[in-house]
């Protein structure tokens, strides 16, 4: 029995070396896919996949938390390219940040407008001012 823990701890320990080299592709090229992944490794095509889609030893997460970490480190190439195009002159890139920074010009504007309007007639305003004229003479 001591023995098949002893085997079973070598192949846990040879599958951790192997996912562990496989994330270090995946590190490298985050575009690649699991079987190119599994054929640099020298195994078979549907090995990585079967990690991830089992979960062997926690390695669907590992898989997310590599490709995370991938993703963080482009955050600052982007910015550096954006900042590039705009020192270019190119407007949308300039128009890109600066509406991402709350300098974007409203969508939609909404009004509340109460137009109230007074018509008086002519004829009234004259009458008025004979009844003013009348009144001053008496």
């Amino acid at each position: 029995m001591a023995k098949q823990t002893n085997k079973d701890s070598i192949r846990y320990a040879q599958v951790e070396a192997r996912q562990a080299a496989a994330l270090q592709i995946l590190r490298k090229n985050p575009a690649m896919s699991a079987a190119a992944i599994a054929r640099e490794l020298g195994l078979h095509d549907e090995t990585v996949k079967q990690w991830y889609d089992r979960d062997t030893h926690g390695f669907k997460q590992k898989w997310h938390d590599t490709l995370k970490e991938s993703f963080s480190r482009l955050e600052g190439l982007a910015i550096q390219c954006m900042a590039d195009l705009i020192v270019d002159g190119n407007f949308q890139a300039a128009k890109y940040v600066l509406d991402n920074k709350g300098y974007a010009a409203p969508k939609e504007v909404k009004a509340d407008v109460n137009l109230a309007a007074q018509v008086v007639f002519i004829d009234d305003l004259e009458d008025e001012n004979e009844e003013e004229v009348c009144q001053e003479s008496d």
